[in-house]
């Protein structure tokens, strides 16, 4: 007995001090995270990098010093992202800072829309007046073009290539497949082009989804190519050309055809960033620091701002969701408290919404159209569109006393709809059938056994 108590205490005390020196850990590893974060010594003649293989967001993501650990111990990378907000702050901020020499670009986009580029481009443009920018890379895509195609010097791998297809859409139709297997979709639609339940019920494109697919995929080509023809000096028949019958570009071709500046690896470019950068040859790398560690320097600093008179960005950001939502959608309850909040602050003397949604629930959008209303009696209200803001993502920009989008911001609303499935066919077809009691005549309303 006395050994059983004996290990049972030891056993207690053990876990008590594991548990002691994990929290202990955890918080020093946060003290020396905030540390290294607050302790950024920028040199002259540094080089800024922007590495776009990263995850590009209209909003910025919470600042979680414990997100790294939590990675550690489940196994999973974290996923890192930086806000577009943040990176043209970073960029307009760098072209004014004697420290910073030049701008590197690099790596692959993860993901963004044509909007949130063409904001982006339209920074480096600026920044590109006051200092130089370099890019290097195996090979670009698209995406990557409407970016580093505005650098001063280009380069590509030998072994690289550039993509040049122009755009498509290749939606998938289930309709046979569903009738083939006895199952009924039921739908109730208003608008010709509320295009969303047509996978559902046909086999292709209906005329007026394939008008007004043809007419989005044409403007944001028409985006494209007027950028990559004003940044590599190339006449836009000769764009289209390459397009229709290559599609692709190596590096030779790249080159003879202007698309880049020169051929090069990637050591070459490292020696030409250590010499911007007043490194020495035999030096291991160059003089460098990335956008985000280029924002939280100088944090400290920076001039402190006025509680009395502020204006506040509120981000509406995916779908729109009854209730809280979660990450990725606007919670139709969750936005309309904060928007309350921002109405009853005396300080807040204007809102920015800015909207990047496809819609989603027609009673959350309600709810918050009814605060901004409210908000856009005391103090004016200005929304920002970013790629897309359709269906209920417009229902709550219209009462805005300004409304601003980006020439390809797909934005309006062309109706709502409504499907039910029927099972019945499916089910009767291996040997399940249905039988019922209820209580009134509606009371299997939503039943999906029967028309």
């Amino acid at each position: 007995m006395k050994d059983f108590i004996k290990f049972f205490f030891a056993s207690i005390l053990a876990i008590l001090t594991l548990g002691v020196m994990t929290v202990c850990s955890v918080f020093a590893i946060g003290a020396v995270a905030e540390s290294s974060d607050t302790d950024i010594k920028i040199k002259d003649k540094t080089v800024l990098v922007f590495n776009m293989d990263i995850n590009i967001t209209e909003q910025s993501p919470d600042d979680d010093p414990f997100s790294d650990l939590a990675s550690q111990f489940s196994g999973q990378e974290s996923p890192k992202s930086i806000s577009m907000t943040n990176i043209i702050k970073a960029l307009d901020k760098a072209q004014e800072d004697d420290r910073i020499s030049a701008l590197y670009i690099k790596g692959n986009l993860t993901g963004a829309g044509p909007a949130v580029l063409k904001e982006i481009r339209e920074a480096l443009i600026r920044f590109k007046t006051k200092k130089p920018i370099y890019a290097f890379n195996s090979g670009w895509s698209k995406s990557d073009l409407m970016l580093v195609a505005a650098a001063t010097r280009l380069y590509l791998d030998p072994m690289g290539v550039i993509e040049m297809n122009g755009f498509a859409a290749e939606p998938m139709f289930y309709g046979d497949a569903l009738k083939k297997y006895g199952i009924d979709i039921q739908v109730t639609r208003v608008g010709k082009y509320k295009s969303a339940v047509e996978p559902f019920t046909t086999n292709k494109m209906s005329e007026a989804s394939r008008e007004q697919t043809a007419k989005l995929l044409t403007d944001i080509w028409s985006e494209w190519k007027l950028a990559i023809s004003a940044d590599r000096k190339i006449q836009l028949d000769q764009i289209q050309t390459i397009a229709d019958e290559k599609g692709f570009l190596f590096a030779g071709e790249a080159k003879s055809l202007g698309m880049i500046d020169e051929i090069k690896e990637d050591n070459d470019v490292l020696s030409e960033l250590k010499v911007l950068s007043g490194k020495k040859e035999s030096d291991k790398t160059f003089n460098q620091i990335s956008l985000q560690r280029y924002l939280k320097a100088d944090e400290d600093d920076a001039t402190p701002r006025s509680s009395e008179n502020r204006i506040a960005v509120v981000f509406a950001e995916g779908t729109i969701v009854d209730g809280n939502g979660s990450i990725g959608e606007i919670g139709g309850e969750s936005l309309s408290r904060q928007l309350r909040r921002l109405r009853s602050d005396s300080s807040v003397k204007a809102v920015v919404l800015r909207v990047n949604s496809p819609g989603g629930s027609a009673y959350a959008s309600e709810l918050i159209q009814r605060e901004l209303v409210l908000i856009q009696k005391d103090k004016p209200v200005v929304v920002s569109m970013g790629y897309v803001a359709a269906s209920g993502g417009y229902w709550i920009s219209t009462y805005a006393n300004r409304i601003f989008a980006q020439p390809n911001t797909i934005t309006g609303s062309i109706g709502v709809f409504g499907l039910f499935p029927n099972i019945k066919g499916l089910g009767n077809s291996v040997g399940i059938t249905w039988d019922e009691v209820k209580t009134a005549e509606l009371a299997a309303m939503q039943t999906t056994s029967r028309p």
